[in-house]
């Protein structure tokens, strides 16, 4: 559906009474014609979407053209570390790094194809999707390059190989608690598609997985992660508008970590992290030592539009069996997270 097509499809307040979409038109009319500055016609069509989904929930988000590209790419996702809007020439770099800038990429380059594809006249999802590529895939980029330097306006191929954007999204380490215990450390920055594949079984028999600050990711993801430390019982339910509830169920392929887990969420802990930390708490008896988290239980979708744009919108929820997130040793507000306060809890919860 295009944006034009968007306000043609409100009904009525009441019926048989005034249309608020006549409403609309009669404003937008009047503000073109009696405004002393008025902006672009697209501009008031694109801030008229940002007015809709101002009363739906936070979650909800509209990018216009030019916002596609980068704003969709969460830094959960792999990529090449290149920001990107549409040209004529194909896409023009705006932001370069990781991967992109080591293989000498450079913003006000044009990027023509990828892997031999051209871009310029494929669609806009086709085009975020050769440049997200495959989880740690190479791909050869054939660029003009940009003003301003030596060779500028000749034509260079540019080979990059995709890496997690921000680093790895997972790591494991080892720390020592206050009572003079050794113990497994997983830290967990976000979870995009592979990032369990990084997870690496303890050497010690209890564990401690950090997931503050970790915005979420991909669900699935989520439930594998969770399904390497549980060997049975529902991990998740979830219920979608128009498909209807479903549920994740652990499995036992005998290769679980089986040690004593405490898990650490904070006020950046939302969605996939969240669920994360419930169902194992549900599942295997995890303590949460933290502070509350921020009440993200729902799905998205991307939906993308003829002119360009997209819109981020809520389409279901998610449910953990067991309930909420309950936090059993809290830390108070303010405290950074290599603050002792964090590790003295999680030696009371080992010990209790």
């Amino acid at each position: 559906m295009g944006v034009g097509l968007c306000f043609a499809l409100w009904s009525p307040a009441h019926a048989g009474g005034p249309n608020p979409a006549d409403t609309w038109a009669r404003v937008r009319g009047d503000i073109l014609a009696r405004y002393p500055d008025p902006p672009d016609a697209s501009a008031l069509a694109y801030g008229s979407i940002h007015g809709m989904l101002g009363t739906l929930d936070r979650w909800t988000r509209f990018y216009a053209p030019n916002e596609v590209i980068a704003a969709t790419l969460e830094p959960s996702d792999v990529g090449i570390g290149a920001a990107a809007v549409p040209a004529a020439c194909g896409l023009r770099v705006t932001g370069v790094a990781g991967a992109a800038a080591t293989a000498g990429l450079r913003v006000d380059d044009c990027i023509v194809s990828i892997d031999g594809r051209g871009v310029a006249g494929a669609a806009e999802a086709d085009r975020a999707a050769m440049l997200l590529g495959a989880s740690r895939s190479a791909s050869v980029l054939t660029v003009t390059r940009g003003p301003g330097s030596a060779d500028a306006g000749g034509t260079a191929l540019v080979a990059v190989r995709r890496d997690w954007r921000d680093g790895a999204p997972l790591e494991n380490g080892e720390t020592l608690l206050p009572d003079g215990s050794m113990t497994a450390i997983t830290r967990v920055h976000s979870f995009p598609t592979g990032v369990t594949e990084l997870l690496v079984a303890p050497k010690t028999p209890r564990m401690i997985v950090d997931l503050r600050g970790n915005p979420g990711g991909d669900m699935s993801e989520g439930v594998r992660f969770v399904d390497r430390f549980a060997t049975e019982g529902t991990v998740l339910q979830s219920d979608v508008r128009g498909e209807g509830p479903k549920t994740w169920t652990a499995t036992n392929d005998g290769n679980e970590i089986t040690a004593r887990l405490v898990v650490f969420v904070d006020e950046g802990t939302a969605s996939a992290a969240e669920i994360v930390a419930a169902a194992l708490h549900a599942r295997r008896g995890a303590v949460v030592v933290g502070r509350p988290t921020v009440g993200k239980r729902s799905i998205q979708t991307v939906l993308r539009y003829e002119d360009g744009s997209a819109m981020q919108l809520t389409i279901g929820h998610f449910v953990v069996a067991d309930g909420d997130l309950p936090i059993g040793l809290p830390i108070p507000t303010g405290l950074g997270p290599e603050d002792p306060a964090w590790f003295v809890a999680a030696s009371r919860a080992f010990s209790g």
